[in-house]
């Protein structure tokens, strides 16, 4: 069908970062531009847009059959109560066109997730993880040449969306490895952190999804092997130190067989990363500045939350308010959203869009069946308490609201 093939598309382009931006005055705080402000028409947006109007013509006949069926699933009536609760923030927002923008995109992203869960079976997951795995190695490859190169190597927003950078562009990531600064590798997209987590998942995706039990891994043994040195040497170029313990945690739960314990494994990957500013005291994170920055951010998230606990202050309106809340600004930039997605739903958009949220993603991890899209899915959980991108970069919240819609595969 069309949109099997749309869908396909949708997930070779999914790192692409290219995009029509508008710059708005509500764009700016304090004199400065807000990527996160700016409204954008991603490549993605089209693809999941017209994929999904494909969808309900082929459909037409049985439309509203499918629907009764969705709403008897629990996870999408929490995704439903969820929406609702972050649409209702939005009002609430004082940049509202931000706001209810990024909304749109949230929306669009939570109907693909639907398409996911209606159309996409064991057989479609092997092609899109294929499909997935040889877009990566392209992005692999560029980011292996750019941390050569020490910037970008087209340096053109035009290729793919590349970012322009090089050692002078103004707060670019360095990393400092055996005392010496290194340029990390950024693909197509706007932080190595991200980089990082989709090589997690590229490296996952041929560990586990072309292989069954009865089985060789489905390429030959010397192209899978190829793949998988490029994507853990563009994946060390990134210096993600998050994602290379995602990684790890990943391959040490494929090889323990964890499904007694896989609710208290998701309930406690959730709660550690919300509970570090409460233990700041106890653990010396000054000496971990990355850690550091991420309890700051969750400090001043908590203030907020103290102040408007049910409906928070507007979706994607959390950078127009951190400053305020941050004691120390010394080390830290202020236009930054709270490094934990948890965290910052409930500063955004309140305490139920917060518990609808978990719940959505708790049914959906509960209802999967497979293990290895089970230890994905707790790797992407683990990675979303450490930084903003599943929910402030539109590849990361489209490969979250895709993995997670999975089931009997």
């Amino acid at each position: 069908m069309r949109s099997k093939l749309l869908f396909y598309a949708t997930v070779f382009l999914l790192p692409l970062n290219l995009g029509l931006h508008f710059e708005i005055k509500a764009a700016y705080v304090w004199g400065l531009l807000i990527d996160y402000l700016v409204p954008t028409v991603f490549v993605q947006d089209i693809l999941v847009a017209l994929l999904l109007v494909v969808f309900v013509f082929e459909q037409r006949g049985r439309f509203k059959n499918l629907v009764y069926g969705l709403f008897q699933e629990r996870r999408f009536q929490f995704l439903i109560f969820f929406l609702f609760s972050v649409l209702l923030s939005c009002f609430g927002a004082v940049r509202f066109v931000p706001s209810i923008y990024a909304f749109g995109r949230l929306f669009l992203y939570a109907l693909f997730s639907v398409y996911v869960y209606l159309e996409v079976g064991a057989r479609d997951v092997k092609v899109a993880g294929k499909v997935f795995l040889i877009s990566m190695l392209f992005v692999s490859l560029l980011g292996i040449a750019q941390f050569f190169h020490k910037g970008a190597i087209f340096n053109n927003y035009l290729f793919f969306g590349e970012q322009p950078y090089s050692n002078a562009t103004p707060f670019i990531a360095k990393e400092r490895l055996l005392g010496k600064l290194y340029l990390p590798a950024y693909g197509l997209f706007r932080h190595p952190n991200v980089f990082g987590a989709f090589l997690v998942v590229a490296v996952l995706v041929v560990l586990y999804l072309f292989r069954t039990k009865n089985e060789r891994f489905s390429p030959k043994e010397g192209l899978w092997i190829a793949a998988l040195s490029i994507l853990l040497l563009a994946l060390f170029f990134t210096f993600s130190f998050i994602s290379w313990t995602a990684l790890l945690l990943g391959l040490l739960l494929s090889g323990y067989n964890f499904s007694r314990f896989n609710k208290a494994l998701f309930v406690l990957i959730l709660v550690i990363p919300l509970l570090l500013p409460l233990v700041k005291q106890e653990i010396p994170f000054n000496k971990i500045p990355s850690i550091d920055r991420r309890v700051v951010l969750m400090q001043a998230a908590y203030k907020m939350i103290t102040e408007k606990p049910f409906f928070g202050f507007g979706y994607n309106n959390i950078t127009i308010y951190i400053e305020s809340y941050i004691q120390d600004l010394s080390d830290i930039r202020f236009t930054q959203p709270i490094h934990n997605i948890f965290a910052l739903v409930f500063a955004e958009s309140g305490f139920y869009a917060f518990i609808f949220f978990v719940l959505f993603l708790f049914s959906s991890f509960v209802a999967q069946k497979n293990s290895r899209l089970k230890v994905l899915c707790l790797v992407l959980l683990f990675l979303a308490g450490f930084d903003h991108y599943f929910l402030t970069a539109h590849q990361a919240q489209l490969l979250l609201f895709g993995v997670f819609a999975l089931h009997d595969v």
